[in-house]
């Protein structure tokens, strides 16, 4: 009696431990994953199965074929929508059309044939009905189709995903918070690869911004707030995950322009957006896609009736006097003290100061615009790249190669001191291959590998004085070129010796770029006497260096690989 009970206790911890590792497992394939499962059944009209029919996805090489119950399966394909043909001897081919896969989730797609003479070759379209909820959703988990973005008035992903239960986004859309944490609490994945920097923004120094994606370039995107499986351990907050777009059999595209510019210098900021997108086959199963995003503002605003306040830049200078340095001293040295000639920058374009000036020069503001309501020369730009190509061969595998890059761009207005900038850049390269190495009709292992390669970089500093005299107030606010910065990461090395002795606070050391127990030598470097670039500036001052350098890098390096096996039709 003994021995039977601790058999059964023995039976009973194996099929607990089982089915801890098959719903770990299934957890698991639901968070991050870039592709989805298709299955279904294949009958005739008489509900009978139809053993061997063969099924394929339109323009891709994976295809399955139906065991005797007729159940068909195939795994890894790609998110998206796309059409399947099934045919058998015997019966009339059909294909279904408009089938949405989403990432992570099984899609059941069940298909009943004609049966037909043998010579009759036409093909049967009809168009699939897609279940609102997938069946295999068995956590708290927000989906968004890409498709469904386009109808919405948004131009972030950020402010689509926070329309989801849970879920708030800064006012910019770029950072989000779920169930109230931090944003770097969140883990984000995008094609099934983690795209976090080790630097959270939560320790000192300057905070690296995340990968950002076009709402024209993903097929969809998931944000889970509920619970999540051990590998996701770090995503305290929720598991965003982000797919994108894939080219198919089908040239498609489309380009978007949005402006502010009918709205004037008073109300406008001179923004200017173009999306695009395109893709398509390039040859048999290789297919590609490319999409991206540029925006531009030329400047910001002041607010409401800003303008009614004048602003004045120094445009260069219009005379110079000599004036001695003591009185009533014929020997006093003589100092050289410049007028300077100032243009209307921002106020009333109509002032009658210009207009009803006696200098014709000046009634012509010296030949610089009138910007209305708009910041002086600060123009930022953000640029957004999405790229993919997709080989697919053999029985559902394929390798897909792509790229995202993203930059932003912003220059602060002119300085006595020099002007700043900031430049920030993410990018990521990811190479994924899924090989199929066996299937059968009820049956299938496939490995799935991911290696990626991702480089970030931020810094604000000085621009060179070409690169502030180029950047002022460029086309539609569109700076193309990186900013040229007067101080960059190779001019000031970080040392181990540098990091030992901050970390020390070790007196007499290097610890910081300047010399910290003898900072009196540093006082008045930025005293000047006026500010030339506008009226009513105060003296400088402060006892620090001109300029600034605030700069970050982080470079990564990740491989994943999953081993996918579907033991039958119920478990994988």
């Amino acid at each position: 009696m003994k021995q039977t009970v601790v058999k059964a206790l023995a039976r009973s911890a194996r099929v607990v431990a089982l089915a801890a590792v098959v719903s770990g497992l299934g957890a698991t394939a639901l968070f991050a994953q870039s592709t989805g499962k298709l299955e279904g059944r294949i009958r005739d009209q008489a509900g009978q199965p139809i053993a061997n029919a063969r099924v394929g996805i339109v323009g891709s090489t994976a295809n399955a074929v139906a065991n005797p119950q007729g159940y068909y399966f195939i795994n890894n394909v790609p998110a998206g929508d796309f059409s399947i043909r099934v045919a058998y001897v015997g019966y009339k081919p059909k294909e279904v059309a408009g089938i949405k896969m989403l990432s992570g989730q099984t899609i059941t797609q069940d298909v009943v044939l004609e049966q037909t003479a043998v010579q009759v070759q036409e093909i049967t379209v009809v168009a699939a009905v897609n279940a609102l909820v997938p069946r295999d959703q068995v956590t708290s988990k927000q989906l968004v189709d890409g498709a469904y973005t386009d109808k919405l008035p948004v131009d972030r992903i950020g402010n689509v995903l926070a329309l989801q239960p849970g879920v708030s986004a800064s006012p910019g859309g770029g950072t989000l918070s779920v169930r109230g944490g931090r944003a770097d609490e969140n883990s984000t994945y995008v094609d099934g690869v983690p795209v976090m920097q080790g630097n959270r923004g939560t320790g000192a120094g300057r905070a690296i911004g995340g990968i950002s994606i076009g709402t024209n370039t993903f097929e969809d995107a998931s944000i889970t707030t509920g619970a999540s499986s051990a590998e996701f351990g770090d995503a305290q907050g929720g598991v965003i995950s982000i797919t994108t777009k894939t080219g198919g059999s089908r040239f498609s595209g489309n380009v978007g322009y949005e402006t502010d510019e009918f709205s004037g210098n008073k109300y406008g900021n001179g923004f200017n957006r173009l999306q695009a997108s395109l893709g398509g086959p390039i040859a048999k199963d290789f297919t590609f896609f490319v999409g991206g995003t540029l925006e531009g503002t030329r400047a910001g605003t002041r607010g409401y009736k800003g303008w009614e306040v004048p602003t004045f830049v120094n445009v260069g200078i219009d005379t110079t006097y000599a004036v001695a340095r003591t009185r009533n001293s014929e020997t006093s040295d003589t100092s050289y003290v410049p007028v300077f000639k100032y243009a209307m920058f921002r106020g009333e374009c109509d002032n009658s100061l210009v207009v009803d000036a006696a200098d014709p020069d000046m009634r012509n503001n010296y030949g610089y615009d009138c910007h209305g309501n708009q910041n002086t020369f600060s123009p930022t730009t953000n640029i957004q790249l999405t790229s993919k190509l997709n080989y697919s061969f053999g029985q559902g595998s394929r390798v897909a190669l792509s790229f995202l890059t993203n930059s932003n761009q912003a220059r602060g207005q002119r300085a006595a001191d020099g002007t700043a900038g900031v430049l920030n850049r993410s990018n990521v390269a990811t190479l994924n291959w899924t090989q199929t190495l066996t299937k059968s009709a009820s049956r299938a292992i496939a490995l799935d590998a991911y290696l990626s390669y991702q480089w970030d970089r931020s810094i604000n500093s000085t621009l060179t004085d070409a690169s502030e005299a180029s950047t002022r107030n460029p086309f539609l606010g569109w700076n193309l070129k990186d900013f040229k910065f007067l101080y960059n990461e190779s001019d000031f090395p970080v040392t181990d010796e540098l990091v030992r002795n901050f970390r020390l606070q070790q007196t007499g050391t290097p610890i910081t770029l300047y010399d910290r127990d003898n900072v009196s030598q540093y006082a008045g470097l930025t005293a000047f006497a006026g500010a030339p670039d506008g009226v009513g500036a105060g003296a400088g001052g402060g006892g620090a260096a001109p300029g600034v350098l605030n700069t970050a890098q982080e470079n990564r390096l990740i491989g994943k690989a999953n081993l996918d096996w579907q033991l039958d039709r119920y478990n994988r």
